[in-house]
């Protein structure tokens, strides 16, 4: 019974001290450690908190929102402030400062997450962003590494406008469709064409049942202020950050073998998906040359190209020069098309001959 009555205390009295804790009061201390914590390969900044290791928010990353009307931070963590952190080796222990009771509300990426604030700043542990080699609600996943002392968050990170790039520069055509992608090596460029389910969670992007990359639809958080002028928060299904693999992406790339377009492709190409109009052509059985019009909401841009129809390789002229207009729109003067010598001369600065045979463009002095 004595024993009953102690533990009964025991948890009051913890019962009290939780429940008066106050904003502002010192719940904890914030230590130094040896591990060192990574983030996507990058070495951070980290802390010793409650037997976990703890990053400062605000330091490493500005992909965040506070509210100080509604009390709440919503961090995304789209990518870091940097590359590379100036991380200082140190002895595990010492006290570095005080962790404060705090009435702020934090979500990384629509959900709420444990934070403890450390001098104005909020800070969260690896272990609760992340599980342990799988994926969380957050997007992330850590590994421990005892022997090396060493905690590594893998985070998924946007770097779906660089695999696009990527794409274009070695020019494939890239199609996904609810995450199962198709790529295809070839000179025309339909861009990167993607429709995804956009059902919350982490979704695999595959190519032949290889993952190449991921999806996290999460629900974005929002501020406003209503017509009356109150503060109010917000969560939609509007969030969505794509990894993808860039190392494997590249080797799949380069294993393509070029398909050559016909002409017919490469007219459907400009018709359709540029919505260009054709001016003039004239065509051999070798290549076929286009002047064309192209609409834009600031005039018209015209587009001069010869396609060879062996090697499918398509040289756009226009591109080779700086356009003049606040617009980046472009227009050639006396475009004539010579078929007897197979030329076309046309002048911007000043005048150019294309020989169609060669597809070389010279200068006319």
């Amino acid at each position: 019974m004595k024993k009953i009555t102690t533990l009964t205390a025991i948890v009051f009295l913890m019962c009290i001290s939780a429940v008066s804790a106050k904003t502002g009061d010192v719940i904890g201390k914030i230590y130094s450690t040896d591990i060192k914590a990574y983030i996507n390969g990058t070495e951070i900044p980290s802390y010793s908190l409650d037997g976990k290791t703890a990053f400062i928010i605000e330091d490493i990353t500005d992909n965040y929102e506070y509210s100080d009307p509604l009390r709440t931070l919503s961090c995304y963590m789209y990518w870091l402030n940097s590359d590379s952190y100036d991380v200082e080796p140190d002895k595990p222990g010492r006290v570095l400062g005080n962790v404060y009771e705090t009435d702020i509300v934090t979500y990384f990426r629509g959900t709420k997450i444990p934070c403890f604030a450390l001098n104005g700043k909020m800070a969260v542990a690896i272990e609760d962003v992340g599980n342990d080699r799988e994926w969380s609600e957050y997007g992330a996943k850590y590994t421990w590494d005892p022997d090396a002392r060493t905690i590594s968050l893998d985070v998924i990170f946007d770097n779906q406008y660089e695999a696009r790039q990527l794409a274009r520069e070695k020019q494939i055509n890239v199609f996904i469709n609810n995450y199962v992608a198709e790529v295809e090596k070839n000179p025309i460029h339909s861009d990167w064409t993607a429709q995804y389910v956009r059902e919350t969670g982490i979704h695999e992007i595959t190519y032949n049942g290889t993952v190449i990359g991921y999806e996290h639809s999460f629900n974005d958080i929002n501020f406003y202020q209503d017509e009356g002028g109150v503060w109010q928060l917000v969560s939609n299904n509007a969030g969505q950050i794509r990894w993808f693999n860039l190392p494997l992406f590249t080797e799949i790339m380069d294993s393509l073998t070029l398909s050559i377009p016909t002409v017919d492709e490469w007219l459907e190409y400009f018709k359709v998906n540029m919505a260009c109009t054709i001016s003039d052509s004239f065509e051999t059985d070798d290549y076929i040359f286009l002047d064309m019009s192209q609409g834009t909401p600031h005039g018209s841009n015209q587009i001069l190209v010869r396609i060879d129809k062996k090697t499918a390789d398509c040289i756009r002229y226009s591109s080779k020069f700086e356009s003049v207009s606040v617009w980046g729109t472009k227009r050639f003067d006396n475009v004539k098309i010579d078929e007897e010598n197979e030329t076309v001369t046309f002048r911007y600065d000043t005048y150019y001959i294309i020989d169609l045979k060669t597809g070389e463009m010279t200068k006319v002095e």
